[in-house]
């Protein structure tokens, strides 16, 4: 099954990351100004959640490095 993730642009790598360490297949798309389509190939979805989930708290950790404060 494809599972798709919205990101913010600058999460991006963080996702990618996660995904390459877990040897996830996927593809890059460009959604919207500022916002990336990650669609990937999965056959557990609860695990990748928990994926996303640990890239979601290494970008909180890290905030967006172009944003004011």
């Amino acid at each position: 099954m494809i599972i798709g993730i919205a990101a913010d642009d600058w999460k991006v790598p963080t996702f990618k990351k996660y995904l390459d360490q877990e040897g996830y297949l996927y593809t890059e798309h460009v959604a919207m100004k500022g916002v990336v389509m990650l669609k990937v190939s999965c056959s557990d979805p609860s695990k990748l959640s928990l994926l996303v989930m640990d890239a979601e708290r290494e970008c909180a950790r890290n905030k967006c490095p172009s944003c004011e404060d």
